[in-house]
């Protein structure tokens, strides 16, 4: 669970870097057609981009070679990782209830229009079906297929109606709400989800309105429709109604002259938003405390494990082999290193360490050795066992740091290389003997 929420903030983060950028630039533009591909285009790199693979924006330009490995002397540390705080569990599970209310609202409002397109009387037609109902204060809407409309509002402007009902089920915008209440539900919490909704909304309402105007309606007779119909009942999600949307910006879009093409060029600043987000997601602070969300469990662990990180030197000629896991030295001019320093490394490993479940119930306890390599990018790439003691500790061992951020690579000769390293980490119940607290 806490990958969704460590997900959620990072897509949040390019969500509200697209948004605030649209909002700035392009919001105002009479351009309904381009917005919207914008506002898709903005939705698209909030939900892909985080799930690519971190790209460090700062390059090394190095050999990109393997350095000799020899062994050496040590200092160890120890560090200890107790229980997960309650509190983050505590907003973990905040964050999934919040989930789960806007999975039920998009259900609910999903048996409610199921429930009125029943209800009402069907006159089909070759590309929809209208549904109109007798006695009903709804304003017209449609949904996937449907046109709903009151009897009344039918027999006044039914055909002005309809062509703009037409015009959302033409250009499919029904996916664009559903995405876009998914995406609210996933970020609940994130204002810029909620913001990007409502111009999305906007947008769908400027392009049935241009549309109705382009087959010949008067645009005085239309605004006033608007104006009546403004009082009428509002679907809260997923459908397109009549009456949605600030009707002052709208009849001020139809007054309003098509945007220049010069003026379009502006969508291109959503690159440089989208890189810059990028760029705060890769940030080491920013990176590290989204792993830690990730890893927040939904339940407190019982027990405490500590680990011991090695110092490197290089005194010592003799090559190593895998089987001395306390003697691992880096031949280079400067060693590889953890963003803020070994202090930095020792509270990162004590937010990382859980003690797996399994391993605590067949108590097992011991010293898992991981060897990996800091790239000369000062990424950490081919984390791999030197030292095992059961699979359960071993898989935790290398989940730790797999999920380290990016290191200050070492260097030899003045250029950045790959440099190999080794971090022992110890597993011990917290209660004495091998049995669980």
């Amino acid at each position: 669970m806490g990958n969704i929420a460590a997900y959620s903030l990072s897509s949040g983060i390019f969500l509200l870097a697209g948004y605030l950028t649209y909002k700035w630039l392009l919001s105002t533009e009479n351009q309904p057609g381009l917005n919207r591909i914008l506002l898709l285009a903005i939705y698209f790199a909030a939900i892909v981009l985080p799930l690519l693979p971190a790209i460090d924006l700062v390059s090394h330009h190095g050999a990109g070679r393997m350095v000799e490995i020899t062994p050496g002397q040590l200092q160890g540390h120890i560090i200890e990782a107790s229980s997960t705080p309650r509190w983050k569990s505590a907003i973990l599970w905040i964050y999934m209830a919040g989930v789960a209310a806007m999975l039920l609202f998009i259900i609910g409002a999903f048996i409610r229009l199921l429930l009125i397109i029943r209800g009402g009387r069907r006159i089909k037609s070759d590309r929809y079906t209208l549904i109109l109902f007798a006695d009903s204060p709804m304003a017209p809407f449609s949904w996937l297929r449907y046109i709903v409309m009151p009897q009344q509002d039918y027999n006044e402007s039914g055909s002005t109606i309809i062509t703009h009902e037409q015009a959302h089920l033409r250009l499919g915008h029904w996916v664009d709400l559903l995405m876009a209440d998914a995406v609210c539900a996933l970020m609940w919490y994130n204002p810029a989800s909620w913001l990007m909704r409502r111009e999305l909304r906007n947008i769908h309402e400027y392009q049935a309105d241009r549309a109705v105007l382009h087959a010949g309606a008067d645009a005085r007779q239309y605004q006033m429709l608007l104006i009546k119909k403004a009082a009428g009942q509002r679907f809260p999600s997923l459908a397109n109604s009549l009456n949605h949307s600030k009707l002052k910006k709208r009849i001020t879009m139809m007054c309003t002259n098509s945007t220049r093409g010069s003026r379009r060029l502006r969508a291109l600043v959503l690159g440089p938003a989208m890189l810059a987000a990028l760029a705060v997601v890769n940030i080491p602070a920013v990176a590290s405390a989204l792993t830690n969300v990730s890893n927040v469990p939904l339940s407190e662990s019982s027990a405490i494990a500590t680990g011991k990180v090695t110092k490197i030197s290089s005194n010592s000629q003799t090559p190593a082999t895998a089987a001395v896991a306390d003697e691992i030295v880096v031949t280079s001019d400067c060693l590889p290193q953890f963003p803020g320093g070994e202090q930095a490394l020792y509270r990162f490993m004590a937010t990382q360490l859980k003690y797996p479940s399994e391993a605590m119930k067949a108590g097992h306890e011991g010293r898992v050795v991981v060897g990996f390599t800091v790239e000369a990018d000062g990424k950490v790439s081919n984390p791999e066992i030197v030292v095992g003691v059961c699979e359960s500790l071993d898989r935790e061992a290398l989940r730790i740091v797999s999920s380290m951020p990016n290191w200050t690579p070492g260097y030899s000769d003045g250029k950045a290389v790959a440099c190999s390293y080794v971090i022992p980490v110890e597993f011990k119940l917290e209660s004495s003997g091998k049995s669980n607290k």
